[in-house]
């Protein structure tokens, strides 16, 4: 929240530019707008592939690694090396397209449902079909970061996916970056996944 000894008048300046919300006692950042999985695909792309290489030295060969719905995790799945060999699971039929392009994964499809604003099968058949899985690795994808409620989704039944896949496996990382940070506590409309480490070791 922006500090009270801000101004009346700042504060509704940055309101009408679309930078903040203006509330009583101050101002919040605006939350993420309301967009599908192909429509992020194309935003930032730059950030999205430094993401993606930094998260690859986490992906070694023989895991069984969880791709959470994410245009980043998207970019992470793209840039897996050819020769490596791994079994990918996703609810995301998205990066499970472009895992097939990777001759040394093999490829477990969470079915059900698919959300359209989500982009993946989120579920009751899905969380049946996750429930049964240890993966190594999940990387999550994440709609905002916040103490209290520590990772957080926009959509309340793919904070609950989100839940219950972290519960399944032995070890979680969030492919979000600062812009994420803040965005629950500070704005309305997110769901806390009740995760505040992003890569914890069971």
């Amino acid at each position: 929240m922006f500090p009270r000894t801000r101004s009346a008048g700042t504060c509704a300046e940055l309101a009408a530019a679309g930078l903040c919300e203006r509330v009583y006692g101050g101002a919040l950042p605006i939350a993420p707008g309301r967009t599908t999985l192909s429509q992020r695909v194309g935003e930032a792309p730059e950030r999205k592939a430094a993401l993606a290489a930094a998260a690859l030295p986490f992906i070694t060969p023989g895991m069984t690694v969880f791709f959470d719905a994410s245009s980043t995790n998207l970019a992470i799945a793209q840039a897996l090396p050819g020769g490596l060999e791994l079994t990918a699971v996703t609810n995301t039929p998205l990066i499970a397209s472009a895992l097939m392009e990777k001759p040394g994964v093999d490829i477990i499809l969470i079915g059900g449902k698919i959300d359209r604003l989500v982009g993946a099968a989120i579920g009751a058949k899905a969380q049946r079909d996750v429930s049964v899985l240890r993966p190594d690795l999940c990387i999550l994808g994440v709609c905002g970061v916040d103490l209290d409620a520590g990772l957080t989704a926009i959509e309340y039944e793919d904070a609950e996916f989100k839940r219950l896949v972290a519960l399944q496996q032995c070890r979680r990382s969030g492919g979000g970056d600062k812009r994420q940070a803040g965005h629950i506590g500070t704005t309305r409309g997110h769901y806390g996944t009740g995760m505040h480490d992003a890569d914890r070791r069971a």
